[in-house]
């Protein structure tokens, strides 16, 4: 039966006229077989990104955009090999349709004709850029994170990034490590921290979803810090776009995201007094999805973020919000030393070529940025206590409902009861005397509630749990609330009946 069924398939095969495809010939001479033919030789050289509409070029290190037409030089090159591979041929029939192909394209339009076509032979997405998040690309290799092990450059590993500084494992930074103990009072806890955060930047790993916001006055040492690092990781570092991560009356511009694409470390400086974080935004952009921006005449597109965020300032941004999705995020680092000029006569003394001692020991911080991503890989962020109070209490002075209620309010008993009108006007008073700005009525009750106090309906709006204390001034005329002393139970205010809680005595 088989061979019958095989007989029956070789007979429908001679009768059907089946037509093959020529073979291809790089020297047909049409636009699309001169693409094919460009795109074939230069493979290993040129990638076309569309959605950049840009040209990459791969530099012998890492791949490049071509903001010197190397793609229009190659197309040139081919053109002149072409009279080379004629000059080869013994055939003359063959030897003048090679000729002729490269006369023609000699000619602009034909060339560029060629190039245009071959685009699409040579796309990337963006998507498949960089996508080996433990890969960090030095000057005379490329490291891999993982085992901190140099190997040579591979164009295959499609990597746009490259730092200017060569990888060598026995490299030494002594000014750098004697830096950080000057500016860390030399508590190698913080020092430790310090360098697996580096270490973790280094990476294109973002399951930290962390923010590093070193803070402190003046002339202590952050910016030295950063400008360092900003100097190590060029390539894969960039300044943010001014006041990226602060909040603003009207939407930033999508390309102050687009700038983020790619990096692993984004640095801001210098938030003004009074500033608030954009709160949505930090979230968003430690969070680890998927982030639509774009760059000036660019189509909109998405990328997976690789970056770290990092901010020094003077003055802490403030947070309004006080759930955990904020605050797990944030890592306050104390810069608690200050560095005096000469002239001042006061110890320690600023060294004014300190930041060009560090640029030449740019090998061994490398080394230790490397060290740094192993241990964290290790034991993780693993902040010292030292970082775990410094947040706390930058949590607890950013909770401005939560300073009014542990100052004008009692809370340790939860039958205690508040009218939620009363509560909101001291509320309002104490922001007034503490130049605080207060939240809206509804924001302020959203907040009260998070915080588990019961919100009751009975004639009036009540909260359970909670009540202002003696002497809290609110109300209009700058009234004194008096709530009762005495804890007041259920059963007496009859909470369960058409009657509100014993509402408090009003004293002008």
């Amino acid at each position: 039966m088989s061979e019958k069924i095989a007989a029956m398939d070789a007979a429908m095969m001679n009768a059907i006229d089946i037509p093959m495809p020529p073979e291809k010939d790089p020297y047909k001479g049409t636009d699309l077989a001169n693409a094919e033919h460009f795109a074939e030789r230069y493979r290993g050289e040129l990638r076309y990104c569309p959605q950049g509409k840009k040209w990459l070029v791969w530099t012998s290190t890492h791949w490049s955009r071509d903001n010197k037409k190397k793609a229009e030089r190659l197309a040139g090159k081919m053109v002149r090999s072409l009279y080379e591979d004629a000059a080869k041929h013994d055939e003359p029939g063959r030897r003048r349709q090679i000729s002729r192909m490269a006369n023609r394209l000699e000619g602009r339009n034909p060339l560029m004709s060629m190039l245009h076509l071959a685009k699409s032979y040579l796309a990337i997405d963006p998507s498949e850029l960089d996508t080996d998040l433990w890969l960090l690309n030095c000057g005379n290799g490329t490291v891999d994170l993982r085992t901190g092990q140099l190997m040579p450059h591979q164009p295959e590993h499609y990597i746009t990034r490259c730092l200017p500084v060569d990888y060598s494992p026995d490299a030494k930074c002594d000014a750098w490590r004697a830096f950080l103990g000057s500016v860390f009072g030399g508590n190698s806890e913080l020092i430790g921290f310090i360098q697996r955060a580096v270490g973790y930047s280094l990476t294109g790993d973002t399951s930290e979803q962390a923010m590093f916001v070193l803070h402190g006055a003046g002339s202590n040492g952050k910016s030295t810090l950063l400008t360092i690092l900003q100097n190590l990781l060029a390539g894969y570092a960039r300044q943010a776009a001014p006041n990226l991560l602060l909040a603003k009356r009207s939407e930033s511009h999508p390309t102050g995201l687009a700038d983020l694409f790619g990096c692993r470390m984004v640095v801001s400086s210098e938030s003004g007094e009074g500033r608030q974080f954009d709160e949505a935004l930090v979230k968003h952009l430690t969070g680890g999805d998927l982030i639509r921006a774009r760059r000036m005449h660019e189509d909109f597109w998405e990328f997976v973020p690789t970056h770290k965020l990092w901010l020094a300032t003077n003055h802490k941004p403030g947070v309004k919000g006080t759930d955990h999705a904020i605050w797990r995020r944030i890592y306050l680092v104390p810069f608690n030393q200050t560095f005096y000029d000469v002239a001042s006569g006061k110890i320690p003394v600023k060294d004014p070529t300190l930041t060009e001692k560090l640029r030449g020991e740019l090998p061994g911080i490398l080394r230790w940025a490397v060290e740094g991503s192993l241990a964290w890989q290790k034991q993780g962020l693993a902040p010292p206590e030292i970082v775990r109070q410094a947040t706390k209490g930058y949590q607890t002075e950013m909770d401005v409902v939560g300073q009014f209620l542990s100052e004008c309010c009692a809370t340790d008993n939860p039958a205690a009861v508040v009218k939620s009108k009363d509560l909101y006007e001291g509320y309002r008073a104490w922001c007034q005397e503490n130049g605080e700005s207060p939240e809206t009525q509804r924001r302020f009750g959203q907040k009260i509630s998070d915080r588990g106090f019961v919100r009751v309906k009975n004639n009036a709006i009540w909260y359970r749990g909670v009540r202002l204390l003696a002497g809290v001034t609110g109300g209009v005329g700058g009234s004194k609330l008096f709530y009762p002393e005495t804890p007041i139970t259920e059963s007496s205010n009859a909470m369960n009946g058409n009657h509100p809680p014993v509402p408090p005595v009003l004293s002008h």
